[in-house]
């Protein structure tokens, strides 16, 4: 089964539990995988694509939040909590901060980087190395830390 079927039939087994909540949020984000397969062409994506759209949308609940904390418009924030823990069911396991630590120091050495001025030629072979799995921002992180 690919990603896609897994989301609608998902969406699906939350209709029939009348979870409306979750339904509402695989439908737009089946939506949001139905619209990147349509701008291809009709190609089928493939996982990589369709976890990226998963992780896009985080990013972007992530941000509202924010911006509903900072506003006090709290049944807003537990609103797009309850759906960022929706999205983040359909993402790999991600890589924990020791592995991450572990995988930067690996590329740091392979590449012979010891200047903060060098990140730019770390991050890309870092972020290929950890694939889906890694976190950009806490592997920036590390590795800012690390060649400081």
């Amino acid at each position: 089964m690919n990603f896609l079927d897994k989301i609608k039939n998902d969406m699906y087994q939350a209709m029939k539990e009348n979870d409306k909540n979750k339904v509402r949020v695989l439908r737009t984000l089946f939506s949001k995988l139905k619209n990147k397969k349509i701008d291809n062409g009709g190609t089928p994506l493939n996982k990589k694509e369709a976890i990226s759209i998963v992780k896009t949308s985080i990013k972007q609940l992530e941000e509202s939040i924010v911006i509903y904390e900072n506003a006090k418009r709290f049944e807003l924030v537990d609103k797009d909590k309850n759906e960022l823990l929706i999205l983040k069911s359909y993402l790999p396991k991600m890589m924990s901060d020791q592995e991450i630590r572990t995988l930067v120091i690996e590329v740091i050495k392979e590449s012979a980087v010891d200047n903060i001025s060098q990140i730019g030629k770390v991050m890309p072979i870092i972020m290929k190395s950890g694939g889906a799995t890694i976190d950009g921002k806490k592997a920036n992180m590390i590795l800012k830390e690390l060649l400081s």
